[in-house]
Formats: C-alpha cells, sequence, structure tokens
C-alpha cells in the first residue's frame, strides 16, 4: 500500500479537510477513512463532530490506518479513539487535527489553527475522548453519573462508602487530557459535548455537572475544564460566539498553568476564545518567531509598549521593567464558590496622600493562582 500524500487545500481562509470514518462490524477490522476538502463557509456542507484528546507521546507508538487506500501514521491514543467512535453500519463524518492538517507543512499549520475556533464552533458535537479504561474508570465514571442523577433532581445522592471508587475517580482527574491548553478552545466553544472513555459515553454537561459533586478532589485545571464543558448548553446552536468572550490578559492569567508540548501554543490556544487578539497581529500563529520573542509581543500587549522585558529560551518567566503605582491591598479572598469562575475581593485603596483608606469589593474571574490577604494592587 502506498503511502498516503496530502493534496492542497482549497483557496481560501476558512478551507480544511473532513475525516470520513467509514463503518465496520468487526471492530478489530483496520481503521479505513477518507479524507477530501471541506469549506468552513458552505451551509449546505455535511455536518460533522470534531475530536478532542491527547494526542500521546511518540513513546507510546504508531499505528497505522488507511485514508484513502493509502497508509496514514496516526498515534495509539487517536487509534483507540477511532475504533470506539467507528459505527458498525455507518459512516462517521469527523475533524481530526492529526489527520485533517498537513502537520508537516508549517505553514498550512499556522493558517488552521486561525480555523480551530470555528471548527469547534461550527462541529455539530465536540466528542471528547479521555483515553481507554483504566485505573477503575468504568465505576467513577459510574459515580459521577450517580452524583450528576442526583443533582438533577434536587436530592444529591451518597454512595455507600464502601461502594465510592475515590482512587478511580482521582485517576480519571489525572488524565492528561484536563491540563492541555488546548481544550479550552475545544470545550470553550462547543456548543454539544460527550465525554467518552473506553466504552462510557455521557453528555458533557452530565459529566460536568456529577464532577461539582467530587470537586474537592479536582484541581483547578480540572474544575475551570469543567465549568467550560456545563456552559457548552447555553451556548447559541446557530450564529457566532462573539458574546462573554474574555480579555487575552484574563485567559492568559486563568489558564497559563495548562500544558503545551510547544510553548508557543500556550499562547496560540487562548486567542480564539479572546476579545481582542484581533488587535495584536503579532500574537498570530507563527512558529518561525522564536518563544523569547513572541513571550516579549504577549507581555508588551498586555502591559504597553513601553515596558523593557527579558526573556530566555524555553522558560515562562520574564523580567520587566516599567514605572507604576501601588494602588492598595487586598483585605480579603473571598474563592469558596467553585460552580462560578467568580472570586469576591475586599480591597483596600489608599488616596494619593495616603491619609485615608477606602475599602472597596470586587467581583472578578478566578485566577489560577490564589489570591491572598496583603497581595499588592499595582
Amino acid at each position: 500500500m502506498h503511502v498516503f500524500q496530502y493534496s492542497p487545500l482549497d483557496q481560501g481562509p476558512f478551507s480544511t479537510r473532513i475525516l470520513r470514518l467509514l463503518p465496520s462490524k468487526d471492530r478489530a477490522a483496520p481503521i479505513a477513512c477518507q479524507l477530501s476538502n471541506y469549506s468552513l463557509l458552505d451551509d449546505t456542507a455535511q455536518e460533522y463532530d470534531a475530536l478532542s484528546y491527547v494526542w500521546g507521546d511518540k513513546a507510546d507508538g504508531q499505528c497505522n490506518i488507511s485514508i484513502n487506500n493509502q497508509a496514514f501514521s496516526v498515534g495509539r491514543n487517536l487509534h483507540s479513539a477511532l475504533l470506539r467512535l467507528r459505527g458498525p453500519n455507518f459512516e462517521r463524518t469527523l475533524w481530526v487535527d492529526a489527520v485533517c492538517t498537513d502537520q508537516n507543512n508549517m505553514r498550512e499549520k499556522e493558517e488552521q489553527i486561525q480555523n480551530m475556533a470555528r471548527i469547534y464552533e461550527q462541529a455539530s458535537q465536540v466528542m471528547v475522548w479521555l483515553g481507554e479504561e483504566a485505573d477503575d474508570s468504568t465505576r467513577a465514571l459510574e459515580a459521577i453519573r450517580v452524583a450528576a442523577e442526583g443533582v438533577f433532581a434536587g436530592e444529591p445522592y451518597v454512595l455507600p462508602s464502601a461502594s465510592i471508587p475515590i482512587e478511580g475517580v482521582k485517576s480519571l482527574f489525572q488524565r492528561r487530557w484536563f491540563y492541555r491548553m488546548w481544550i479550552l478552545q475545544e470545550v470553550g466553544l462547543a456548543r454539544n459535548i460527550q465525554i467518552q472513555c473506553g466504552p462510557v459515553r455521557m453528555s458533557g454537561y452530565t459529566f460536568a455537572t456529577g464532577i461539582q459533586a467530587w470537586g474537592s478532589y479536582a484541581g483547578p485545571c480540572v474544575l475551570s475544564t469543567t465549568r467550560l464543558i456545563r456552559g457548552a448548553i447555553f451556548r447559541p446552536q446557530y450564529g457566532t460566539l462573539s458574546m462573554n468572550k474574555l480579555s487575552l490578559a484574563e485567559l492568559v492569567n486563568m489558564h497559563h498553568t495548562s500544558e503545551a508540548s510547544i510553548l508557543h501554543d500556550k499562547i496560540y490556544a487562548l486567542l480564539g476564545l479572546s476579545s481582542d487578539s484581533h488587535k495584536a497581529p503579532g500574537l498570530l500563529p507563527n512558529y518561525q518567531v522564536s518563544w523569547e520573542q513572541l513571550f516579549q509581543r504577549l507581555i508588551r500587549f498586555l502591559l504597553n509598549e513601553q515596558v523593557s522585558v527579558k526573556t530566555w529560551p524555553g522558560r515562562e518567566i520574564a523580567g520587566i521593567q516599567c514605572s507604576g503605582r501601588i494602588l492598595g491591598f487586598i483585605v480579603t479572598a473571598d474563592d469558596t464558590h467553585t460552580k462560578t469562575n467568580l472570586q469576591v475581593l475586599l480591597t483596600g485603596v489608599a488616596n494619593t496622600g495616603h491619609k485615608k483608606l477606602w475599602k472597596v469589593k470586587w467581583t472578578i474571574r478566578k485566577s489560577v493562582e490564589s489570591i491572598k490577604p496583603m497581595d499588592i494592587i499595582h
């Protein structure tokens, strides 16, 4: 079998490719697909599901599938997802980044990154693949489902202590998917979300609601992702999602601890979610720009062009020199409302002569790092 070779995308800024996963009644049969060009502007085009998953490391191994009757290599985790998603009788139409974008064509990759917000926003549904069944994940998901049903009924149900798969729930929350930077865009723009782990599938809303009951075992990344998943049912089924977008500064503050295999993606993955990234052409995807230079551009965009910035290769810290003024300090910080993405701050603000102190209450979005009493406001 010949090795698959990509054909050029159609001309136009909103061109991509779509993958048709062919059916098979034999679950062990080799994966066979068809790949074709697709326009995101064509209202008559076939609907598709967008896949959200973890690529995995090269050390995890590769598996072969066929695309247009030609050989193509994919990661083991993606191969497992395709096996689970393949139906016995009908083909399934998917958008999968590792396949629909030529990963060896850097210019195409940069262009497709700019389309990703539209791709996930227009998807019929986003399929979240958490990986194969492991570490008691099936019982953990059942516990999450039962907890969600209790919330829906207004009578939270508590499993007998011997039946609660606490370690399974903890292991589920440690899965790498929750910590990927790109998932913020993938679920943050989705209108309909389905979660799958091994053979178990449930709606994103049920999954997110159930996780709230297990919040004490979930860290900030899991909880922030859960809020994005839960919000999908409130997004309009048609039209754009320009409302309620956050500034790039807020997004960086909330999510900078999320992971990306390439540091550039810690910025590029947030652009489609932000309300003001169109004002920063210097931040458009360009992997030829060094990380140090890109990081400097981000800092100057968030602060101002006059600041002096020093950055280093492969590091997420910067030396910043600028003039400023201390405005006040934090008196109290209430971060106990885990069902929302807000925190209430009581601040002390001094006047210019520092002779009088006003206390002002602010409600702001939660940051990834806790705000504590006596933190300085400047």
